[in-house]
């Protein structure tokens, strides 16, 4: 994750060839709480609750 003024952007990659559910109580000092997030690529709104599930081989470029 970086931070630069005022805005968090946080990239996440599966690297594995399964689909995997990533906890997110790792990222508890990043999310700061945020329960929602924009995802860049495709502008979608991801909801932070427990774990975010990443597709094989794929990844997500977060803005909290």
């Amino acid at each position: 994750a970086r931070i630069y003024q005022a805005k968090t952007v946080m990239v996440v990659l599966n690297s594995t060839n399964k689909e995997i559910n990533l906890p997110l109580h790792f990222y508890t000092e990043i999310l700061q709480g945020k329960s929602q997030c924009k995802e860049i690529i495709s502008n979608q709104t991801v909801q932070l609750t427990d774990k975010l599930t990443l597709e094989a081989r794929g990844s997500l470029i977060i803005e909290l």
